[in-house]
């Protein structure tokens, strides 16, 4: 009985767990058709309309507008709903655009039907010129937090809101230490969201940040600011920037609308664009050696190292709807060693063209630089002006890419003008072209090619011309130290310098006053009466201004097929001068010169005090192209060699002359000496018997001739600026020609004596003494000796008037003295 009973109870208990099952299957199978439905329900839902519902609500928060051109719909995972081609713009101009755009919605709350934001994202954003991969954000809390990445480095973001309106930003770039910092107040400026706060900037290390520009490695930038933002208006006051030794201040404000306004004062007190440009390893290449190699080896090291043509950039398009003022005032501005000061900048943009109202710098102390002018498109036009003290100056400049080009140029230095055209264009390199004219010097021109270098240029190409006096050949320039290093090597055929009309600087005028006034006529202003040099001294008073000398280090090189000039004719004439603070080194001076061959070195430099050193080496100079004359006497056949080696200081060229210290010496081979028959006088005078034989001594001794000389030589020496030669000897067949001269450089003036030593008679001298001004010195014949020689001979009676005599004898005096006459003196 218990058994049945049993059995019958299981038998129920299972009855109705299989019963149970099948309201379980069944259940679940409605909710899996109730949530499949539900589903289908939110993904076959037009979700646009929730987006722009939302997009509506950010737009009042922000004052900004919102478009959605593409598709909207809900993802699940995550839960989020999406829209494609976002734009986000300010009065329909664009700011930032998407090509998808996320929300991330709070799922509890989605469960309840509200649609909660909890986070946003967006793929492939272009913010202005910058391209993201993607940008997320996530919201609790009333704080955000997101991230980003740009150039290859992550980006990470945060601020929060609180309950009192305090809000904070702060934005920072991780792997290079960028730090951005804004602390401060949300308000509310006429229903629309307004900041204030304190902003500040870390920027890092810039070069990693930004490799594409050429930054030196750990370049740190710190800013700080006040910052209003709100109602369309932002702006920076009390904003200050520091960085590699430089602190700028000043002010930004922009204004949104149609037009946009933007306002900018900035003042930074030095800059140096070394320390903001990275240096690199190579360095400019000297280019003197390659210069001095045949041209067509040039020519190809040239093409093998030529860059590639500069692309032309692109054509600047500046949007017409913007208004914008810039000051700028920089009180220093240094590259490679040079600095300029006190730049002033005023610039402003208008309907897309910006006008350059003035700019300002000064070179150098009291010398000004002025521009202004137009930027309209590729097209910049303007003007040009330089004053200091002086000079003056001014020119029209046009630019264009890749043409620049200053016409009407106008310059005035000290009454020196120079006029002309300087044009520029970049094709494989920059070639530029000038001409015009350079005070005295109606007609130059000058065309380079150069080729930028790591600190400086290169001048491939070289052409030079003064009138008729043409150079060419190559050089470079080196703004890497505190003083620019200019290198060139120049070359020219038949160079003539006599056809240059002199120094291009004109001559000195002084105004003429007339009754009370000042003439406009020039007049030639009078040479100094005080410590004035001789009519005929080559040496002036006027101080000597190497200054230039200080402007540039450097080498130049000038070689010639001939160079002529007052000197004669140099033949394959070859300089190398070495330039290096502030003093000119002669390294080498070697030419043909006169038949022989002239080498020369020294060197000059400025100062307080200029001083010059020259040493010189004459070998082989043919006499018969020189023709050296001294006392009607010449030197007309032979060899000379002479060494000079010369050292002086003063402030002028007169006080070179007087502080001139050295010595020389000369030296010569058999030769002929013209104006004088030694061996017919010599032989005359051992034959005289009477007056007949006197008087063929005057008509073949004296009467012009040649005397053929084994042998000439002497020294110099040179102590302040008085230049003499004690024992110049020349050894002749039939007598000796000895001089004794000292010459006074400062006053140009000579005391000489030439003493002419017979043969037939050595010890009775026949002496000229010359004295004063080299040009034109008064001779005075000692005939003395010889007078007294012949009556010692038995002449005596030849040479007076004898009681009684004949007329013959009665004019032998006056024969005489007429023979000595020939030497150009008086007995």
């Amino acid at each position: 009985m218990r058994g049945d009973t049993a059995s019958a109870t299981l038998r129920r208990i299972k009855a109705g767990e299989m019963g149970m099952t099948r309201r379980t299957r069944i259940i679940g199978l409605v909710a899996v058709a109730l949530v499949v439905a539900g589903l289908g329900v939110l993904l076959t839902r037009d979700w646009r309309s929730a987006i722009i519902g939302l997009s509506a609500q950010a737009e009042r928060a922000s004052g900004l507008g919102i478009a959605i051109d593409g598709k909207a719909r809900l993802a699940l995972l995550p839960l989020a709903l999406t829209a494609e081609q976002v734009r986000l713009h300010r009065d329909g101009a664009p700011l930032v655009s998407a090509q998808r755009l996320s929300l991330h919605l709070s799922l509890p709350a989605f469960l309840t039907g509200r649609l909660q934001v909890s986070g946003i994202a967006l793929d492939e954003v272009k913010l202005g010129p910058v391209d993201l991969d993607t940008i997320e954000a996530r919201f609790a809390d009333q704080r955000l937090d997101g991230f980003t990445k740009a150039g290859g480095h992550t980006v990470t973001f945060s601020g929060n809101i609180d309950a009192e309106q305090k809000a904070f930003f702060r934005l920072t770039v991780p792997t290079v230490g960028l730090a951005l910092h804004f602390d401060g107040m949300l308000e509310s400026d006429h229903g629309n969201p307004a900041f204030s706060g304190h902003l500040s900037l870390n920027s890092g290390n810039l070069a990693a940040l930004l490799p594409a520009l050429p930054l030196p490695s750990g370049l740190l930038v710190r800013a700080e600011a006040d910052l209003e933002a709100g109602d369309g208006q932002i702006s920076l006051v009390n904003l200050t920037l520091e960085g590699n030794g430089s602190r700028a201040a000043g002010s930004l404000v922009a204004l949104s609308g149609s037009p946009a306004l933007l306002e900018a004062d900035l003042g930074i007190d030095a800059l140096d664009l070394d320390a903001w440009h990275a240096s690199k390893s190579t360095a400019l290449s000297a280019l003197l050696p390659p210069a001095l190699t045949p041209p067509s080896e040039h020519k190809a090291a040239a093409e093998r190292t030529a860059p590639q043509p500069a692309p032309a950039p692109p054509a600047l398009s500046l949007p017409t709807d913007l208004f914008a003022s810039v000051r700028l005032n920089i009180d220093a501005v240094s590259w490679h060693g040079q600095t300029v000061r006190d730049v002033q900048i005023q610039a402003g943009l208008e309907q897309g063209e910006v006008i350059l109202r003035h700019a300002q710098a000064n070179i150098r102390p009291n010398l000004r630089l002025n521009a202004d002018g137009a930027l309209a498109g590729a097209h910049f036009k303007g003007r040009l002006r330089l004053n200091g003290p002086g000079l003056s100056g001014r020119a029209d400049l046009t630019a264009a890419w890749p043409q620049l080009e200053l016409a009407d140029i106008r310059l005035n230095h000290d009454g020196m003008f120079a006029t002309g055209r300087l044009a520029a264009e970049w094709q494989d390199a920059l070639l530029a072209d000038w001409s015009g004219s350079i005070g005295t010097w109606r007609d130059t021109a000058l065309k380079l090619r150069l080729r930028p270098g790591n600190a400086g240029f290169e001048a491939s190409d070289i052409s030079l011309r003064i009138d008729s006096l043409a150079l060419h050949g190559q050089g470079s320039a080196d703004f890497s130290a505190p003083r620019p290093r200019i290198t060139a090597a120049l070359r020219g055929d038949d160079l003539d310098l006599s056809t240059l009309p002199g120094s291009p600087i004109p001559p000195a005028v002084t105004p003429r006053k007339t009754l009370g006034k000042t003439s406009a006529r020039p007049q030639r202003a009078p040479p100094p009466q005080k410590s004035a040099p001789t009519k005929s001294s080559p040496f002036s008073t006027a101080p000597l201004d190497w200054s230039g000398l200080e402007i540039a280090d450097g080498a130049l090189t000038v070689e010639a097929h001939s160079l002529r000039g007052g000197f004669g004719r140099l033949e394959q004439p070859a300089l190398t001068v070495s330039l290096n603070n502030g003093t000119a080194k002669l390294e080498s001076l070697r030419a043909g010169w006169l038949g022989g061959t002239l080498s020369a070195s020294g060197g000059v430099s400025g100062g307080a005090v200029p001083s010059l050193r020259l040493d010189a080496t004459l070998t082989g100079l043919d006499l018969a192209q020189a023709k050296p004359d001294l006392a009607g006497l010449s030197l007309e056949k032979g060899r000379l060699n002479a060494q000079l080696r010369l050292h002086s200081f003063g402030k002028s060229s007169r006080d070179m002359a007087a502080n001139a210290q050295g010595e020389g010496q000369v030296d010569g081979g058999a030769g002929i000496i013209g104006g004088l028959d030694l061996p017919a006088i010599n032989g005359q005078l051992a034959r005289i018997e009477n007056i007949g034989n006197v008087l063929a001594l005057v008509q073949t001794g004296l009467g012009g001739g040649q005397t053929p000389y084994t042998r000439l030589s002497g020294r110099v020496t040179v102590k302040d600026g008085i230049a003499r030669s004690p024992d110049f000897t020349l050894t002749a067949t039939g007598g000796t020609l000895a001089a004794d001269s000292a010459v006074n450089l400062t006053e140009w003036s000579t005391q000489t004596s030439v003493s002419l030593a017979l043969a037939a008679l050595p010890s009775t001298p026949i002496v000229v003494h010359l004295s004063g001004p080299m040009g034109s010195p008064r001779k005075v014949v000692d005939v003395n000796a010889l007078q007294k020689a012949l009556v010692q001979s038995g002449l005596g009676r030849a040479l007076g008037k004898v009681e009684g005599g004949s007329e013959e004898k009665a004019n032998g005096g006056k024969i005489l003295k007429d023979l000595f006459r020939a030497f150009g003196g008086k007995n």
